[in-house]
């Protein structure tokens, strides 16, 4: 009974935060996409990054380690990814960036926040940070088949961890009203992520269910095992290996949904495995916590 009491003190404010922007979209309310999307990814989220990890009551090599680990899962991600599609003859451009992609920001950095406290929020802005190199690098190049190293020097989170972990290896004290204010502005990033998921959800459409569903149990389960390996390769424990199991298993990303829309890569197949495993989580993401937390 604790456990389970202790699972839906985790989730339960993440799917109901999700759950407003649900209702939110399925009632067509006025729901601005481009000022959200523009206020996390430029101000908010680099706040989050920056404070996380500036203040972080935790090893800054560790987090180097665990941000390393997710990097290598990427990897992985990728050459079994485009190994299988090709053997199944399906496209890659479409269906690969949402199977090495996971939500490690809407979904990823709450669940870790609730499950592990301040110092698994650390490592999953850590690799937060990872996967926003990868989705505006790799996922660009799979989808346009043009590279674009210099999005992820554009992008405010990457410079706000570099600056985070600056601050944290070199023990500089920050200015009381510095910290503050960065950790105010950072406040508003999950609640706003996690109700632009609820509406993002509402709004896409499910296409070829069935092919939705397989790469939807390709991504998580994936994920888990990779996972998995990675934190036992690098011998990690605790907070740093439960975070690193979660970020690596969870639904695919709603960001691979804009790049196949500005793409033209098949943007309504691509939603639906955003979907699918969204929904799938609901189920997997108990069963996983269940086994990466402490006893």
């Amino acid at each position: 009974m604790t456990l389970i009491v202790e699972l839906l003190t985790i989730l339960a404010p993440v799917f109901l935060t999700a759950a407003v922007g649900y209702v939110w979209g399925l009632r067509r309310w006025s729901f601005n996409h481009a000022f959200v999307a523009e206020i996390i990814g430029k101000v908010s989220a680099p706040c989050l990054v920056f404070a996380a990890l500036a203040s972080a009551a935790v090893d800054p090599a560790a987090l180097g380690t665990v941000a390393l680990a997710m990097a290598l899962c990427v990897v992985v991600f990728f050459a079994v990814g485009w190994v299988g599609l090709r053997a199944l003859g399906m496209p890659v451009s479409v269906h690969l960036p949402p199977l090495i992609t996971s939500n490690t920001g809407n979904m990823g950095l709450p669940v870790s926040l609730f499950a592990f406290g301040p110092e698994g929020l650390a490592y999953g802005v850590a690799i937060m940070a990872t996967l926003s190199i990868t989705c505006f690098t790799l996922n660009i190049w799979i989808a346009s088949g043009k590279a674009s190293p210099l999005e992820a020097v554009r992008q405010p989170a990457v410079w706000a961890a570099a600056l985070g972990m600056a601050a944290a290896t070199t023990g500089v004290e920050l200015p009381r009203w510095l910290f503050n204010t960065t950790e105010l502005i950072g406040g508003i990033a999950i609640p706003l992520m996690l109700i632009a998921l609820g509406v993002s959800i509402a709004e896409l459409e499910i296409r070829h269910l069935g092919r939705s569903v397989g790469l939807s149990l390709w991504r998580i389960g994936m994920g888990l095992a990779v996972g998995v390996a990675m934190a036992a390769a690098f011998g990690l424990t605790g907070a740093a290996a439960g975070v690193l199991i979660l970020q690596a298993s969870m639904p695919a990303a709603v960001f691979t949904f804009l790049f196949a829309q500005m793409y033209d890569q098949r943007p309504a197949e691509v939603a639906g495995t955003i979907v699918v495993s969204t929904l799938l989580s609901l189920i997997t993401l108990p069963l996983i916590l269940w086994a990466v937390l402490p006893a």
